[in-house]
């Protein structure tokens, strides 16, 4: 909303011309611009023609300011499916040199404080006492991979837990998806994440948090498992839980389908149409 959205506020005012504008951040930080009683992101709120929120759950939040309901709407955050589609996973696990006979869990995402990366390793290591044959790859860079590693070294979990780095080229994030039997995202925040997305396209079951737009999305037990943020033990057992589960990765592909990019683009562009036709 700020600046971004409030420079294109100040433009319409000068040039009478509709904007839309779509928050884009996780809850807390949405919170704080919430609760922020911020002059200026009050004004982009109530002059722009449209705000899109990428979960359904944050559109009561805009109430509070008096944010009039009928330019209030959801839409998710989508994922590229000429990228991310299944694979063979033996193969994506040979180009990424990865174990073939371990059950593996991948977590893509930064690594800060918020995506909550220390409970899934504080999870493994729960796992570790009843079964050997789990791997978890962590995919990222950021502030804690020190402190994360030295967790890892604490618990002795340098042959299970591999911070696998971060900046990868694009196209390797879709072997990585392929390459796990699980995608963990044990985020504390989120708005809609889009691994979350890329994954379920993959055909993998998302096991993750129930925060911000995620339980949205994955409404039942066929597509993942939820657990509370801050939750180590819940998460162990949601991934034992999985362990023990027979997934269905086409029924999961499938309900993907209608979060490709492609499926977005046309909402928002009926979007658009509408309020130019308006106008």
């Amino acid at each position: 909303t700020y600046p971004s959205g409030y420079v294109g506020a100040k433009l319409k005012e000068d040039h009478k011309k509709p904007v839309i504008l779509t928050v884009h951040e996780d809850r807390d930080g949405f919170l704080k611009e919430i609760f922020s009683n911020n002059r200026k992101i009050i004004y982009t709120w109530n002059f722009v023609d449209k705000i899109i929120r990428v979960n359904k759950k944050d559109l009561m939040e805009f109430k509070r300011l008096q944010i009039d309901e009928s330019k209030l709407m959801f839409l998710p955050n989508g994922y590229s499916q000429d990228l991310f589609l299944p694979m063979d996973s033996n193969n994506a696990r040979i180009k990424l040199k990865l174990p073939l006979d371990r059950m593996i869990l991948v977590n893509i995402a930064s690594l800060e404080a918020h995506k909550g990366q220390k409970y899934i390793i504080e999870a493994t290591k729960k796992i570790l006492n009843t079964r050997q044959d789990i791997m978890l790859y962590i995919v990222g860079q950021g502030s804690l991979r020190n402190s994360l590693q030295s967790l890892i070294n604490k618990y002795g979990l340098q042959d299970n837990v591999i911070l696998a780095g971060g900046n990868k080229p694009r196209e390797e994030i879709p072997l990585w998806m392929n390459a796990c039997d699980f995608f963990v995202l044990p985020s504390l925040s989120e708005g809609n994440p889009t691994v979350m997305f890329e994954a379920l396209g993959c055909g993998k079951p998302f096991i993750g948090t129930n925060v911000g737009g995620i339980p949205e999305i994955i409404i039942n037990d066929k597509l993942g498992i939820l657990v509370e943020p801050r939750d180590a033990e819940g998460l162990a057992e949601a991934v034992s839980s999985a362990l023990d589960t027979k997934w269905d990765a086409d029924y999961i592909q499938d309900y993907a389908g209608q979060f490709t990019w492609d499926s977005i683009a046309e909402k928002l562009l009926d979007v658009y149409e509408k309020i130019l036709h308006e106008k």
